[in-house]
């Protein structure tokens, strides 16, 4: 009868909403029970839920069987089971927990040929284990964006190494780089850029052991744009006499970056 009840309570309740009716229901279940010898019983199918809550969240779709028999003296009359010993099976679908991805500029403005520091950062959604890059992870920049010629490129990530070669249009994290259960971690460069700049990852451009992107990380450059002006003005001579012709030159010479 206890199991019945058991079982009706948990029907058509997802295991992550339902802990605290199921535990309340339990404990005032084992009160009733202590006096026929059951107890054991109980607190067996309790640690059983509490555990299949736990698993439920490890991956995409969770199988759960518990098996119970009664204690030594008593008889079990209860229907579908055999010999005196209980089994039912639960089978549950969870979502996905795939990692994100989002990027920053800092600062989000520069003059055209300056420098501000890229940052992306990686959350691994999934609570129970690591995200471990299953590949090497690339972004690639817009047009006129590269990195500086001295990048510092860092990254907070375990057991990774950050590629972001001078003048390069491109920063690589390898592969078997980890994030912890529900942890971030970043990757940092210093770029410059002539001209305003979108710099986009697609959804599918990080993949790991829990899964890939889904959703597209943007950050925006807008850039201010500069130009280095100069101006040498010559003459065909430097000496003349009284009604004799010169020719003047002027040439303006713009050196960047912008025109």
């Amino acid at each position: 009868m206890l199991f019945q009840r058991i079982e009706s309570s948990v029907t058509g309740c997802f295991l992550k909403n339902c802990k605290k009716k199921v535990f309340s229901f339990l404990k005032s279940s084992l009160l009733g029970i202590q006096s026929t010898g059951s107890l054991l019983g109980g607190l067996f199918v309790l640690c059983f839920l509490l555990a299949m809550q736990s698993q439920a969240f490890a991956q995409t779709q969770v199988t759960n069987t518990a098996t119970i028999s009664v204690p030594s003296g008593v008889t079990n009359t209860g229907a579908g089971c055999n010999t005196g010993t209980c089994t039912a099976a639960d089978i549950d679908n969870i979502s996905a927990s795939r990692p994100t991805i989002s990027k920053t500029f800092t600062p989000s403005t520069i003059n055209a040929g300056g420098t501000t520091l890229l940052v992306i950062t990686f959350t691994n959604t999934h609570q129970l284990v690591s995200a471990t890059f299953t590949s090497v992870f690339v972004d690639s920049y817009p047009a006129n964006m590269s990195n500086s010629v001295a990048p510092l490129a860092t990254t907070s990530c375990l057991s990774s190494v950050v590629t972001a070669t001078p003048s390069a249009a491109a920063l690589n994290l390898s592969s078997g780089t980890v994030i912890p259960p529900g942890a971030s971690c970043s990757v940092s460069v210093v770029v410059t850029s002539i001209q305003n700049g979108t710099n986009t990852i697609p959804p599918g451009s990080l993949s790991t052991s829990v899964g890939t992107n889904t959703l597209t990380a943007t950050a925006i450059l807008t850039v201010t744009p500069t130009a280095d002006l100069s101006i040498d003005k010559s003459a065909t001579v430097t000496s003349i006499s009284v009604g004799e012709t010169v020719t003047f030159s002027v040439v303006i010479t713009n050196n960047g970056p912008n025109a």
